[in-house]
């Protein structure tokens, strides 16, 4: 994982996580969502080494319909009503990880002939479905952040130190102590296969087994150094996922 501290970059890699807890009938999907939560190692070339790409024929752009996004809305959100992967969204519109969509701004929803009409966001039913922002702040490392060999697989989002953490959505605590690399953690399983994941934490609120809504407290922002924030992840089962997809 790597964070900015003004203008100098600070790295550290997560390890392998081991737990003291014993875990009821998820033990193994927390395992796998903590042993693939490191950072990803990327092979490089040798020095002096020219790699060949192979040619590759200029791909026609996808067919479909553009959605006008408005205020309040994700690519999450989006693709769920449209019934597409993020990932179909992402590549059919070159969206970059550290994007935030904005309102008006046409996306195109490959594959699809009909606009459809999404509930406005104050409509909808958030205490369930939605995602918030756990804790008010800047993001100072992005999910695929590259230093070195290392992908960052969340985002850093730097708080005063003390500062409430909210429960992103509602959920489960299927995790709720200290990891080595992590320090204190919280791990909410959603519904829908769906993790969020809270680290860094000076403490934790909650314990394994609550069930939270979305807003309510969970934890309390710790410190790394001169850095005080949270470290924050979405997982659909142990797949990581950049968290601004979800995030309004």
């Amino acid at each position: 994982m790597i964070l900015r501290e003004g203008n100098s970059m600070v790295e550290f890699q997560l390890p392998k996580l081991i737990t003291r807890v014993r875990f009821p009938s998820l033990a193994p999907v927390i395992f796998g969502l903590l042993l693939l939560s490191g950072c990803v190692a990327v092979e490089r070339p040798a020095p002096g080494v020219k790699v060949e790409r192979p040619a590759t024929a200029p791909t026609a752009k996808p067919s479909g319909v553009y959605h006008k996004v408005q205020k309040g809305e994700t690519i999450w959100r989006i693709a769920q009503a449209y019934g597409v992967s993020i990932d179909e969204i992402i590549r059919a519109n070159n969206i970059p990880n550290g994007a935030v969509i904005e309102k008006n701004q046409l996306l195109l929803i490959p594959g699809k002939l009909t606009v459809v009409a999404m509930a406005k966001p104050e409509e909808a039913n958030v205490n369930d479905n939605a995602f918030m922002w756990p804790v008010k702040g800047k993001v100072v490392s992005y999910y695929g952040d590259l230093k070195a060999s290392y992908l960052n697989k969340g985002i850093s989002i730097e708080a005063p130190e003390g500062e409430t953490i909210q429960a992103a959505r509602t959920g489960k605590v299927v995790f709720s102590d200290y990891l080595n690399g992590y320090g204190q953690t919280v791990i909410l399983e959603h519904h829908d296969n769906l993790f969020s994941i809270y680290s860094q934490n000076q403490e934790n609120l909650v314990k394994l087994g609550d069930v939270v809504s979305r807003g309510e407290p969970i934890g309390k922002v710790g410190r790394k150094g001169k850095l005080s924030f949270l470290h924050f992840e979405i997982r659909k089962n142990a797949t990581s996922d950049n968290p601004l997809y979800y995030l309004p």
